[in-house]
């Protein structure tokens, strides 16, 4: 006996389909895709429907209000950054002769030990993911420029104001030296990996005078080798006419 088969149109892109009736468990898509596409879209209209209705307006609400919760709760901590290349505020310092002098350059940081640091500062986002909660990490950078200052400071009090303008690398060394030991930056996590002194100058008015004095001493220098110069030629002089009146004297003791 032959096998009957049914033909049909599916239901959902309308594509004439025959099944045999070995197969034939009330079929009304032609494949597995339509099928799944069709189931997906039907749970999409109940759940829409479920939504319009009392009880699923109530259970939305309830959603929505868990959701804002969530969004309320902090549930990432920012990462601290890695490092920062900072340039040194310039500020007056005293010098051990009570003259003001003013440092330029800059300091790179790093941060050694984030877990201790994270500890310490505050590092928890707000709500909108805009920023920080607290302004401990915008405040990190002050306080690596604080011990820089104390350190340079520390360093330029017993120094003149000739030995300040003149320390160059030795001070940076100083500085730098007194900045890995400190116990502050230890404490926070944080290592500084490089630190240069551009300038030190003193103020308008010392500078000037000093300028002044150099210039005075440049000048007396060339007063100096003018001086030497003339006596040079003075002491020439008197040799030649002592040595022609040597000549002078021995042709007259001859013709005697």
């Amino acid at each position: 006996m032959a096998d009957t088969a049914r033909l049909f149109n599916c239901a959902r892109c309308g594509r004439q389909v025959a099944i045999c009736r070995h197969c034939d468990r009330g079929n009304r898509y032609c494949n597995e895709g339509c099928a799944r596409a069709a189931r997906q879209a039907s749970r999409r209209a109940a759940g829409a429907r479920y939504q319009r209705s009392r009880s699923g307006r109530f259970a939305h609400a309830q959603r929505q209000r868990r959701y804002r919760a969530r969004r309320r709760a902090v549930t990432h901590q920012g990462s601290p950054a890695p490092g920062a290349d900072v340039p040194l505020v310039p500020e007056s310092r005293a010098t051990a002769d009570f003259q003001e002098i003013t440092l330029q350059g800059w300091v790179v940081y790093r941060i050694a030990d984030p877990l201790r640091l994270s500890g310490l500062v505050n590092y928890a986002l707000r709500p909108d993911g805009k920023g920080y909660v607290s302004d401990g990490p915008d405040r990190l950078t002050d306080r690596v420029l604080n011990q820089v200052q104390v350190a340079v400071r520390a360093e330029i009090a017993p120094l003149t104001l000739a030995e300040a303008l003149t320390v160059g690398a030795r001070l940076t060394e100083a500085v730098s030296a007194r900045l890995r030991s400190a116990e502050t930056l230890d404490a926070l996590g944080l290592a500084v990996m490089d630190l240069a002194i551009l300038a030190v100058k003193p103020t308008p008015e010392t500078a000037r005078a000093l300028a002044a004095e150099m210039r005075e001493r440049v000048l007396q220098d060339a007063d100096q080798a003018v001086y030497r110069r003339r006596n040079a030629a003075v002491d020439e002089e008197r040799a030649i006419r002592e040595n022609e009146l040597q000549t002078d004297i021995a042709v007259a003791e001859k013709r005697r």
